[in-house]
């Protein structure tokens, strides 16, 4: 019943805020180095409160579906792009295969690394792209990470990573990388 009730919700949710969903006034197009914002897609933020741990998707309905009965919406917390833009670059989706911890991270480097531990890629091909650096009306999309309970939280809120930190028991990770804020008044 928990999960037919967060479906609606989610439905519901989503009637309201990505129907009209766009990224935050002000982001222009540069044809030489931006992205279309216009083809930018909502970035959700989930949460399971079974294994406390957070996940991030463009398809809502999908993720809180009998298929991750214990996952629930938690917020729209960006827009990125699903398919590469000017300037953009993967987004890749490390999913730790023991924890079930999710990292997402634009750096090769650390994908190569994450593959020597218990990780692996979510899924083949990188289904996500933002930008490496604050251009185009992107804002940071901080990383941090709780060891204590194997999980990676995502925000472009300075509030909300301030709070993860003082009050939350995370640490700083620094910026994921760059991407478009929602507008405050969405959800």
């Amino acid at each position: 019943m928990k999960n037919i009730l967060s479906v609606i919700l989610v439905l519901v949710a989503g009637a309201f805020c990505t129907l009209d969903a766009k990224p935050a006034p002000g982001v222009t197009r540069t044809t030489e180095t931006c992205g279309d914002p216009t083809l930018a897609a909502p970035f959700y933020r989930t949460y399971s409160t079974t294994r406390a741990q957070h996940g991030m998707c463009l398809n809502l309905a999908l993720s809180l579906s009998n298929s991750f009965p214990t996952w629930n919406y938690q917020a729209l917390v960006a827009f990125v792009f699903a398919t590469q833009e000017e300037s953009t670059v993967p987004f890749y989706q490390m999913v730790n295969s023991a924890t079930g911890d999710r990292i997402y991270t634009t750096n090769a480097t650390e994908v190569t690394a994450l593959e020597k531990t218990r990780y692996g890629p979510a899924v083949a091909e990188p289904v996500y792209y933002i930008y490496p650096t604050q251009i185009c009306g992107s804002v940071p999309f901080y990383r941090l990470s709780k060891a204590a309970v194997h999980d990676h939280f995502y925000t472009v809120s300075e509030a909300d990573r301030i709070t993860a930190i003082d009050s939350q028991g995370y640490a700083d990770e620094g910026i994921a990388g760059y991407v478009f804020a929602p507008e405050p008044t969405q959800c």
